[in-house]
This record gives structure tokens, C-alpha cells and sequence, in this order.
């Protein structure tokens, strides 16, 4: 049997180079039968460029996984925290995948990835939870954005509404969603 993550790995390569557009529907591998799965997919753009609504088969966002150690994940969850998101430079992939629910989506640099990362922050005054009832999670994997809440996303939720994920595959955040509140969802 083709394990999920080796059948996203042979999606999400050519797909991130835009080569292909393709849909993935991954088997469950033993150890994901035992838990939530650890991989997701991501919405594919329109033929236009315009990004389309993310649909729980396009194609994969990618293969490892999150590898973070609880200090990486500490780190990310700081750092928007304190609205120090330069911190995050380093945590980023050399293109990250930048989705604003409601407002589209575009592929960034890592400088880029940083500034749009900021830009979630409406009240820096606001407090972040991190640790989300599985309630919430399962309502914000149920909207249409579902695909990038994969189980190892590290997300949170700020005090005035604004929400994040950041999707990890190995030690590198390669997407991150923001919503300005849970209704930009759609969910």
C-alpha cells in the first residue's frame, strides 16, 4: 500500500512548480489509523491565477510532516505572540504559501512571509491561545478551508478573533492561513 506521505510527495513536487494540477486522495498508513493524519492538501489556483476555494482533494501540501521540536513550536507560537514575526524568518521555507481567508492567496519569499505574517495582528494588544478545544479545531478543519488545519498545523486564535496556521513539513512553516475571524472561515 502507498503510504500518504509518499503518494503527497509525488503530488506536491510537481504541483508546487505549477507543472500540474492534480487531485490526491491519500490511504490511510497504519500509524495514521492510529491518530489524526499528519499530512493535508491545499487548494490549487484557478486557471486564471486566481486562487480557488480550497478543496479537501487538491493536492497535497507536503510529504514530511510536521518535525518540529516543542522549542520550534514554542518559538512559532511566541513570536506572533509578541508580534515579533521577524523571529520567524528562520522558521520559514525559501517560498511559503500565504493564504488570507476571504482575500486570496499568493506564494511569498521569506522577508515577504514575515510581513504578512504581521499583518494578522489587528490589536497588538490582543492575547493568543494555543491550545484550542478539539471542538474549535474540528470546526475550523469542517470550513472550506479545512485542508490547511492538517493535525500538525501549529494554530491559534487571538483574543479580538484573528486566527492562524501554520502548516510545518519537516522544520519548515511552508504555508500559513489567517483569517481575520473565525467567520472568514466560511465554516
Amino acid at each position: 500500500m502507498i503510504s500518504t506521505r509518499i503518494l503527497a510527495a509525488a503530488v506536491a513536487v510537481p504541483a508546487a512548480l505549477g507543472l500540474v494540477a492534480c487531485a490526491a486522495t491519500p490511504t490511510a498508513t497504519s500509524s495514521e489509523a492510529a491518530g489524526p493524519a499528519a499530512s493535508s492538501s491545499r487548494p490549487a489556483a484557478s486557471a486564471s491565477g486566481t486562487p480557488a476555494a480550497p478543496s479537501p482533494a487538491a493536492d497535497s501540501i507536503g510529504p514530511a510532516g510536521n518535525a518540529l521540536d516543542a522549542g520550534g513550536i514554542q518559538d512559532i507560537e511566541d513570536a506572533i505572540s509578541s508580534g515579533n514575526t521577524a523571529a520567524l524568518e528562520q522558521r520559514f521555507a525559501p517560498q511559503v504559501r500565504i493564504v488570507t481567508a476571504g482575500g486570496g492567496e499568493h506564494q511569498a519569499t521569506t522577508a515577504q512571509a514575515v510581513t504578512a505574517t504581521g499583518a494578522v495582528e489587528s490589536d497588538l494588544t490582543a492575547t493568543w491561545d494555543w491550545t484550542l478545544s478539539p471542538a474549535d479545531l474540528a470546526g475550523f478543519r469542517a470550513s472550506s478551508y479545512g485542508p490547511l488545519f492538517p493535525a500538525d498545523a501549529v494554530i491559534g486564535r487571538s483574543s479580538t478573533g484573528e486566527v492562524i496556521s501554520f502548516t510545518v513539513v519537516g522544520t519548515a512553516i511552508t504555508a500559513v492561513l489567517m483569517a481575520h475571524s473565525v467567520a472568514s472561515l466560511g465554516g
